[in-house]
């Protein structure tokens, strides 16, 4: 695997206008419930349209983040602040 990382421009620019990451506030808005149930939902979309996008590992990479932020959520209710992003997922 390569330790590439994807980063897509518009999240760069985001930062750059000092914008929060989407994740960030869906972390803090949603109940722990709803917030299992986003992750639960990403996990399938990504599963779902990995094999006919063209992304196939990059999807994967997302699938997997998904899943180690379910797992987390889990395990404990820990504060996601410094958890690794989805676009940040190693290809």
């Amino acid at each position: 695997m390569s330790s590439k990382t994807y980063q897509p421009v518009y999240y760069k620019k985001m930062k750059e206008a000092g914008h929060v990451e989407p994740i960030r506030v869906i972390r803090s808005v949603l109940t722990p419930p709803q917030l299992e149930g986003f992750y639960r939902g990403n996990m399938i979309k990504y599963l779902l349209r990995a094999p006919y996008k063209g992304q196939f590992e990059q999807d994967m990479n997302k699938l997997a983040t998904y899943g180690k932020w379910l797992r987390e959520k889990r395990k404990s209710e820990t504060n996601y602040e410094d958890a690794e992003e989805p676009h940040a997922t190693k290809s």
